[in-house]
């Protein structure tokens, strides 16, 4: 502002024109601030749930047959880290992500814990998911790691077609 109209004005009306030009400024970076954490938060959104889809593939078995999944799907927890073990000792990892999934897709607490003391990336793995599943910012419905095993699997969908149970 010119020192002429700083003259014209007086003391009172210039200091309030200055203030509202701060409180101007103020709004307006808080704005850009408030734009640029929206957009961050997006970003970070986005990339964690393309991790998830990533630990999800890695987690996921890709050969298993309909009569495999079938039997893992029923399967005891005792049976599920019966069959995780063997598979394992086999060197069948497939396999053992298939009991691994089993165990997650009903929620059986000892078949995971067994399989994530065993395999320590999948316990690395499954931790990331766990974290991004229990995230309260994320909506309810973009929660991740729920369907974790099955639904990703394209197995399940070849041998069941629309009547997949996942």
């Amino acid at each position: 502002m010119s020192a002429t109209i700083k003259d014209r004005l007086g003391p009172e009306a210039f200091n309030a024109v200055r203030a509202a030009e701060g409180e101007a400024f103020a709004e307006s970076e808080r704005e850009r601030l408030k734009t640029k954490y929206v957009e961050l938060d997006l970003e970070m959104r986005a990339a964690i749930e393309t991790r998830v889809e990533e630990v999800e593939r890695e987690l996921s078995p890709t050969a298993a047959s309909a009569d495999d999944l079938l039997r893992a799907s029923s399967a005891t927890p005792e049976q599920l880290i019966d069959m995780m073990d063997l598979a394992l000792d086999a060197g069948l990892e497939d396999a053992a992500l298939l009991a691994f999934a089993a165990g997650q897709q009903r929620d059986l607490d000892d078949g995971v814990g067994h399989a994530i003391d065993v395999h320590e990336d999948w316990a690395e793995l499954y931790a990331e998911i766990a974290m991004a599943a229990n995230d309260p910012d994320l909506d309810p419905g973009e929660r991740v790691g729920s369907r974790l095993a099955f639904s990703s699997s394209s197995f399940c969908e070849s041998s069941f077609g629309p009547a997949c149970p996942c």
